[in-house]
């Protein structure tokens, strides 16, 4: 529980920032949206820095850092809560958003405000996302690509995610680095990220046997694979080669007609030929691609063709 103080505070800026659904919002003057915007800023950095007089119990926690940590999920989670943030407009948030970058919240803390302030708003996507909401994601993205693939991108995608939010996380996706893509793609096939190990117990089974999370198939995940796969520069491990292929033979036989299907694998063929675990794999994708009927078989087929005569060249 918070002090009065703080309670008073943060349902201040509640009253000034929330907007009730199916309510007409109250126009607030621009100077007292402003004020109740600083001061939720200061109010943050308060509660990540254990000034705010939170009265947290981390009693059954013994371990000083822990006990830290847990006190700054509990501050954050208990901020966003009594202040409405849910309930705030995608521009009050974009502008929020905005000036918590130029105040260099840390990684970790971070990753508690995308947990809390964002990712349900992606979650509950319903149609496309506002210019604000993308610009407000992109934002803490640049800031922190670690924190924003870990605790608002991938969480984002589990289950079967609506197609507003799976466009979303694709437009934010195109501005991460080859690096960040690189992690976001090798934990959608089935890499565990919690230790950057795979772990058959998470998330349910790749196929491959290395298990972990797996990317639910639909027009929009196709199109998001797509997406990463174009991202010049990144890496494909042999494991992630493996993974994505099996993924792809295991929806195959539901999307034999789909464009944006044949279009991924086509993509995973051209972009990364040159990988030696796609070589090695020719013969598997050549079988997956004979199952497919879109137009994009012809052309998947001829490009797998041209890397086996670069391969036959390459080894006389």
């Amino acid at each position: 529980l918070a002090t009065p103080a703080w309670l008073d505070r943060a349902h201040t800026i509640r009253r000034v920032l929330q907007v009730i659904p199916g309510t007409v919002a109250k126009k607030q003057p621009r100077a007292t949206s402003a004020a109740a915007l600083r001061d939720a800023l200061v109010l943050l950095g308060q509660v990540v820095g254990g000034m705010a007089n939170m009265q947290v119990d981390s009693s059954s926690n013994n371990n000083n850092n822990n006990s830290n940590s847990d006190s700054n999920s509990n501050g954050v989670q208990q901020f966003c809560e009594e202040i409405a943030i849910r309930l705030w407009e995608d521009t009050t948030l974009h502008a929020f958003c905005h000036g918590l970058v130029a105040t260099g919240l840390s990684h970790e803390n971070s990753c508690l405000f995308g947990t809390y302030a964002l990712l349900p708003r992606l979650q509950a996507l319903s149609r496309p996302a506002s210019r604000d909401l993308v610009n407000a994601t992109i934002e803490v993205a640049s800031a922190h690509p670690r924190a924003m693939v870990r605790s608002i991108l991938l969480p984002a995608l589990s289950g079967a995610p609506p197609a507003a939010c799976v466009e979303l996380v694709s437009r934010v996706a195109k501005t991460l680095s080859a690096d960040m893509v690189s992690v976001l793609l090798s934990q959608l096939v089935g890499q565990d990220m919690s230790n950057n190990t795979s772990n058959g117990t998470s998330g349910g089974s790749s196929g491959s046997g290395s298990g972990g999370r797996v990317l639910h198939a639909s027009d929009h995940t196709f199109g998001l694979m797509k997406v990463l796969l174009l991202k010049k520069g990144i890496s494909l491990s042999s494991e992630n080669v493996l993974n994505l292929i099996v993924w792809f033979e295991q929806h195959a036989e539901s999307n034999v007609k789909n464009v944006k299907f044949g279009s991924a694998v086509h993509t995973l063929i051209t972009r990364h030929g040159g990988n030696p675990a796609i070589m090695r794999l020719l013969d598997r994708l050549e079988r997956l691609l004979q199952r497919l009927e879109s137009f994009m078989k012809k052309s998947s087929l001829a490009a797998v063709g041209k890397l086996r005569k670069r391969h036959s060249r390459k080894t006389k």
